[in-house]
């Protein structure tokens, strides 16, 4: 594979690459300079470089999006100062190209640059989720999507709506006929009885994307049922009399059953008394099981008496046994296993959810990427797509699922048109949880062919000691990532990574290694749940603790430098309670949203008192919460009816400062009050002092922030935050991530977090402690491929072959993880390993922890799937000593079970007194940001004033343009179907398609005809000669955004303001003969009919209301942007700016009644 250097002035950039980007070579440095490289160099088929806004950039998560558009920002501006000779070191091969052109070369690509940023915002850089969302509201008639006439957010369906629908299915589709009441017992007994539980994992499958199985309902089971039972007895001429004989004949001989009761085989046994079976038959089954199969299993024989075992002549059914496990015994079982019933489950549940979503237009994000594909299949659509760009990079590809794969392949897959690159690393793939697929990466790969694929070979995160240490591991490692859907042999290659050549080590004052083994010896009773909680409290935890207080105090590495990879969120609870007592910081990864924090129930609480000051148990309630604390003798005080009256004075005066200075006022009061503490400290004095109260206090400061936002929504009306609080109580992060509780980045404190959390991050030090961790069974729900999706089917053994597959590929993305966590660190990996000398080790399938797995390949032949599992349970893997011995100046060894330690809590720095800082004067004038409505307010302070309006009781029987309400409502729904409507080819019935869903339900309903008609009419205007209807779509620019500084001198003599920026949004710009021309609507009411809309009148208008110098920031704003693009003058090129008063506009188009030109 042919490596790739995105700095070599030689390396041909205009062609599709798959660039394979191991951990650490600098991927994202690579895209940043793959962008800045297409928007300066000339690609060969066109003699043209890519303009910003035709590169589409998708990468994985919202967090990546941000970091990328800062990255290739920081990157265009870095070779701008490049090219300006600003920086003369380690200037960019390809720069230093253009360098050596001359002045002509350099000017030219400072151009194209300075224009690129000047169009940042215009630059698309998405998640795959917004890429589809935008192309399927941008083309909203050709995808077919609807949006609703609020707009996509309003659509969206929300994991709180979500949850909501699931209660709704199980209080009205949970029938008799589909579920007995046993298979719900069954359902609920697998989530500990916690039917929020049940409900939560139903939408997490629901969500990942799956197709789900109808498995066989419980009336169709029982129909079975009825006719095996019937036939085995008809068969057998069974006399139930003598069929317990036999039963009582045989119990001898075999073993009693745990825990069972043999009196429901009798009950069993009774039941071919009857000729007809019920519901209540089947359920009992259902609820114990068929015992009398697992009571006669071979394996339950007495051995003792097995001499003296009845022969079968001696019975009278002798194939009884045979004829129930062959006809009934899968049905039963079927029939009561918990995979075949959750299966059916998810199946209802999902076909409910997807009727609500189309009843009501919903959609989820998953949603988004299934409509893409469908809309995809109109050719118009896949046109207007491929249109908007040039060039397409992919980030992370190796997370991509085979729909999203499909998506790139079908739009940017031809290289005659376009550039796709895809860049990703396959042995980081990770996310299968999330449907992303390896072997999509795989197949891309085999599109793409073998000349297009390349990759990074050298690794600027890890010093160069650490990077031979883990070549030498995986490169050892037999069939490390294989490939299981493949072959048995199949697997990625490891391709060994080079360390940086500036790159050296760094020294610590131990004699330990880059990478560090600390192994145990255990023993457990539970091969699978492996170490135990106390072995980790014993072994792991103590030596973790002792190496961070060692490298702290001793090398100076800060805490915030290190990270412990865990499992999963219990163990992250059970380590950093840990770390609590010795004064370690930490931070959690996954912290709780905000809206599961004490705090946030605290501030409901004390809201709710305060707006009922008079309610004395609101008052006892917020009392003894958090933030005041107060204990049980404190508020037995209020008893006393002169303490309770002053408290609910004090109430009475939070409410006064919550209801006129608002709510920020009123929570600093709250919380410096010493009114509530009898030992005089403030109420935040308090919280601070105890045990994680600094942790409280912030949650409490950022959803005070959140409700600071809320009330400039609703100013005075305190009783709207109680609403908020109780509203957003079951939002999920995801979907608000205001909810999210961020922690402090300054704070030195260890990061303890996933592996699947840390990928894309680095740490100095990091412990991969969550690799020796095994893993439980899992559901015997295994998915399968099915087309571009994957289908959920339930198995009933742990044994079977579809299940050993599934297994197998678990195994080999664990295998991935550990690479994923071994590649976090900078100077030092710790790597753990256990010696497993458990008496009985059975370690299941798909249980295996990642160490595991890979001590029984280190240095080992290849092997199957089983013989790798017989290596763990008899510890034939190579073993972390003996890679020691043969690498020692590459690895260290720690043996914990002689390990003794002597730990100290951390001492935290004394702190020195706080002084405040001095007070800084910062030289010069603030900027500020202008609009003209906050400019013309000034100009005209008398704006505020109501102008002339239609009055309806002028006109009661009327509905025309002069009638129609006069207020901000009806300017705005003008302007957004304005917005949206095509001007070309527009009719009636064209129209009502775009306007139906933005006036159906709301108060301009009425107003119906009216609108069109004004609609109708403004896309029939003439401006110079020429209609708006003749100008091509793709010279129409709506609704644009600008914002650009005022400098020195003032550019609009009318204006004085101070330094700063201006900014607003242009309604149309349209290109038309060579010039290019402004149209603002307006829905301004002039008179009672079109006479009213003289020039004259209009003049006036436009003076009062100062549009004139709306006219003029608009201009200059169109001025300074066509300077980037057309060398011009701007009054050769500039047509106008007009002013369409709509209600003025005659049914004969070319009057000018209505048009107001600006020059």
């Amino acid at each position: 594979m042919n490596q790739f250097n995105v700095l070599n002035r030689n390396l041909n950039i205009f062609r599709n690459h798959l660039l394979e980007a191991s951990a650490g070579t600098g991927k994202t440095f690579s895209i940043e300079n793959i962008v800045t490289r297409l928007l300066i160099e000339n690609d060969p088929r066109t003699n043209q470089p890519k303009v910003l806004e035709q590169i589409l950039v998708v990468t994985f998560t919202r967090a990546a999006t941000r970091d990328l558009k800062l990255r290739i920002r920081n990157r265009l501006e870095q070779s701008i100062a490049y090219l300006n000779l600003e920086k003369l070191e380690d200037v960019p091969d390809y720069l230093q190209l253009i360098l050596e052109q001359g002045k002509e070369a350099i000017d030219r690509a400072k151009k194209r640059l300075e224009r690129a940023l000047a169009t940042f915002d215009q630059a698309h850089i998405y998640t795959i989720h917004s890429f589809c969302l935008r192309m399927l509201t941008q083309f909203v008639f050709e995808s077919d999507f609807y949006t609703g006439a609020d707009g996509a957010e309003e659509n969206t369906f929300t994991r709180a709506d979500q949850i909501q629908l699931i209660q709704d299915f199980f209080r009205t589709s949970i029938h008799p006929n589909i579920y007995s009441s046993a298979q719900i017992e069954i359902l609920l007994k697998n989530h500990k009885n916690n039917i929020d539980a049940l409900q939560q994992k139903i939408l997490n499958y629901i969500n990942s994307d799956y197709e789900f199985v109808e498995t066989s309902s419980f009336s169709n089971d029982l129909s079975i049922f009825q006719t095996m039972m019937h036939e085995i007895k008809l068969k057998l001429k069974i006399d139930p009399a003598y069929l317990i004989q036999d039963f009582e004949k045989l119990q001898p001989y075999y073993k009693l059953l745990k825990n069972k009761d043999t009196k429901l085989i009798y009950r069993f046994l009774e039941m071919f008394k009857k000729d007809s079976w019920n519901r209540e038959d089947l359920d009992l089954l259902i609820q114990e099981g068929l015992l009398i199969c697992e009571f006669f299993k071979p394996e339950n024989i007495n051995k003792k008496k097995l001499s003296s075992h009845p022969p079968k002549s001696s019975l009278f059914y002798p194939d009884f046994i045979i004829e129930v496990q062959n006809n009934l015994a899968q049905i039963v079982e079927q029939a009561r296993s918990y995979e075949f019933i959750f299966s059916r489950l998810l199946y209802h549940c999902y076909h409910f959810f997807q009727k609500y979503m189309a009843d009501e237009e919903k959609y989820r994000e998953s949603d988004l990427l299934n409509s893409m594909i469908k809309a995809l299949k109109n050719p118009q659509f896949l046109s207007n797509v491929q249109n908007c760009f040039s060039a397409a990079i992919v980030d992370e590809f190796q997370d991509t699922d085979p729909i999203q794969w499909e998506i790139f392949k079908q739009l940017f897959l031809d290289e005659t048109r376009y550039l796709l690159y895809l860049v990703g690393d396959p042995k980081q793939s990770i996310y299968a949880f999330r449907q992303a697929d390896i072997y999509t990466y795989l197949d891309a790969a085999k599109c793409m062919g073998d000349e297009h694929q390349t990759s990074l070979a050298i690794n600027y995160r890890s010093q160069p000691s650490m990077i031979k240490g883990l070549n030498t591991l995986f490169s050892q490692c037999t069939n490390l990532f294989c490939l299981p859907r493949l072959s048995i042999q199949e697997h990625l290659k490891y391709p060994a990574v080079e360390a940086s050549p500036l790159a050296k080590d760094k020294q610590f004052s131990d004699s330990l290694c880059s990478i560090h083994f600390f192994e145990a010896k255990l023993c457990s009773k539970n091969s699978n749940k492996f170490p135990t909680e106390q072995q980790e409290e014993d072994l792991f935890f103590p030596f973790m603790t002792q190496e961070m207080l060692h490298l702290n105090q001793d090398d100076q590495v800060k805490f915030n430098q290190m990270a412990v990879l865990i499992k999963d969120k219990f163990q992250a609870q059970r380590l950093s309670a840990y770390l609590d007592k010795y004064n370690i910081p930490f931070t959690l990864q996954r912290q709780n949203p905000l809206n599961q924090s004490i705090a946030w129930d605290c501030l409901k609480e004390l809201l709710v008192a305060v707006l009922q000051p008079r309610n004395e148990s609101y008052i006892k309630i917020a009392l003894g919460g958090p933030i005041f604390g107060w204990n049980y003798s404190q508020i037995q005080t209020l008893n006393d009816p002169f303490n309770l009256e002053n408290l609910i004075a004090e109430f009475y005066h939070f409410r006064d400062i919550l209801l006129h200075e608002g709510f920020g006022k009123f929570i600093d009061y709250v919380l410096h009050s010493r009114n509530f503490n009898p030992t005089g400290h403030t109420a935040i004095e308090t919280l601070l002092s105890r045990d994680k109260g600094d942790l409280l206090v912030d949650e409490l400061h950022q959803i005070s922030a959140l409700l600071m936002e809320h009330e400039n929504e609703y100013p005075k009306q305190p009783h709207q935050l109680v609403i908020f609080l109780e509203d957003y109580k079951n939002v999920s992060a995801e979907e608000e991530v205001r909810l999210k509780n961020f922690s402090d980045p300054t704070k030195e404190a260890v990061s303890i977090l996933t592996t699947h959390n840390s990928k894309g991050l680095e740490y100095d030090i990091v412990f991969a402690y969550g690799m020796i961790h095994r893993t439980p069974l899992t559901d015997l729900l295994v998915p399968q491929k099915s087309g571009q999706k994957q289908r959920l089917i339930p198995h009933l053994d742990y044994q079977s072959d579809a299940y050993l597959r599934y297994c197998e590929e678990l195994d080999a993305e664990k295998m991935r993880q550990l690479y994923v966590a071994f590649t976090r660190a900078k100077y030092r990996l710790y790597v753990p390993s256990i010696i497993d000398e458990s008496e009985k080790k059975n370690v299941e399938w798909g249980c295996a922890s990642p160490m595991d797995l890979f001590l029984a390949r280190f240095g080992q032949t290849s092997c199957n799937y089983s013989e790798m599992y017989q290596r763990i349970e008899h510890n034939q893997g190579i073993g972390s000593q003996n890679i020691i011995k043969a690498h020692p100046n590459l690895f260290s060894y720690t043996y914990l079970n002689d390990t003794h330690y002597s730990l100290n809590p951390y001492r935290l720095p004394i702190q020195n007194t706080l002084t405040p800082p001095h007070k800084v004067q910062v030289p010069g004038r603030p900027s500020y940001i202008y609009s003209f409505t906050s400019l013309s307010k000034q100009k005209n302070p008398y704006l505020e004033n109501p102008s002339l309006i239609p009055h309806q009781q002028q006109f009661p029987p009327l509905k025309n343009f002069h009638c129609l309400p006069s207020n901000h409502l009806t300017g705005k729904l003008l302007h957004k179907i304005l917005e949206i409507i095509p001007f070309s080819n527009m009719t009636l019935a064209t129209l009502k398609n775009y306007t139906q869903a933005l006036i159906q339900g709301t108060q301009f309903e009425e107003w119906e005809e009216v609108i069109h008609e004004i609609i109708l009419r403004a896309t029939n205007i003439h401006i110079d000669g020429f209609a708006l209807y003749e100008i091509s779509s793709q010279k129409l620019y709506r609704e644009i955004e600008f914002l650009y500084p005022f400098e020195n001198e003032p550019c609009i003599e009318e204006l004085t303001w101070n330094k700063g920026f201006l900014k607003g949004v242009i309604d149309l710009v349209f290109f038309h003969q060579d010039q290019y021309y402004l149209v603002d609507w307006k829905s301004n009411w002039l008179g009672p009919d079109e006479s009213y809309y003289t020039q004259k009148a209009m003049s006036q208008a436009v003076i009062h209301h100062r549009y004139d110098m709306q006219a003029l920031i608009y201009q200059e704003a169109l001025k300074r942007y066509l300077k980037l693009l057309d060398p011009r003058p701007f009054k050769e090129i500039f047509g106008g700016c007009y002013y369409i008063f709509l209600r003025g506009l005659n049914s004969n188009s070319e009057t000018s009644n209505g048009i107001f030109k600006f020059l």
